[in-house]
């Protein structure tokens, strides 16, 4: 669901709506750069995969990665404006690419502990984990105030009426603040997967099921993603 640029235009889209962007890679000599931050990374990475053949869980083995790459971000950014936006990074996964003897250690951003829609911070490692390279997608700032949001039964409620076969039971909305393109502004939004009952349905019920994502203060739908169907 998080969304990762793959491209320069993406990019620079990103730039303009608040998020900036940062890539490292080992062979690269940046000027201005303080490499200590970066060594720092390196050491962590080193003492995760001693972490890892000791078998711990991985969502506690990436903490300190997590914290060293929130300084390192912290500090690049500084230097183009003031960075104001206190936030941490939540592991999500390692992706393994077996050819290339490489690994893909990825992470989101989370503000006032609310997951940033669009960020992204991967860390690509050797299988020793030796650091390779950093690519990041991260907002710099965001003025709004997580604590006001409408009460999930409301919203459940919004939810069941445009839904076919809702899972009343099963209703998880997760908090995103999330970028509105349209009007240019930063929104606190609730996600909702629109799993439904395991029956039967029709070719055009399935091609017209979506995913939603809402206004967390007001309900207005912002957002239809088409899904494709998920029972439980």
């Amino acid at each position: 669901m998080l969304y990762q640029p793959s491209s320069k235009n993406q990019l620079a889209s990103i730039n303009q709506i608040g998020m900036k962007s940062f890539v490292f890679h080992v062979d690269d000599l940046l000027p201005n750069f303080n490499g200590v931050l970066i060594d720092e990374v390196a050491l962590a990475l080193k003492k995760v995969k001693v972490e890892i053949e000791n078998d711990r869980e991985n969502k506690h083995k990436f903490m300190a990665v997590a914290s060293k790459l929130v300084a390192l971000l912290r500090n690049q950014h500084a230097r183009n404006e003031k960075f104001i936006c206190q936030f941490s990074l939540e592991f999500i996964g390692i992706e393994i690419w077996s050819e290339a003897q490489t690994q893909t250690i990825k992470f989101c951003q989370r503000y006032k502990d609310v997951v940033v829609y669009g960020s992204s911070v991967t860390v690509d490692v050797d299988d020793n984990y030796e650091l390779i390279a950093i690519n990041s997608v991260i907002v710099t700032s965001i003025r709004l105030n997580s604590n006001f949001k409408m009460r999930l039964e409301k919203l459940k409620q919004i939810v069941k009426s445009r839904s076919h076969n809702f899972i009343d039971n099963d209703f998880k909305p997760v908090l995103y603040y999330y970028f509105d393109s349209h009007i240019n502004i930063w929104r606190l939004v609730y996600y909702v997967e629109n799993k439904v009952k395991d029956t039967v349905l029709k070719l055009e019920e399935i091609s017209q099921m979506v995913d939603y994502i809402f206004d967390a203060r007001t309900g207005e739908l912002l957002v239809e993603l088409p899904r494709t169907k998920t029972t439980k």
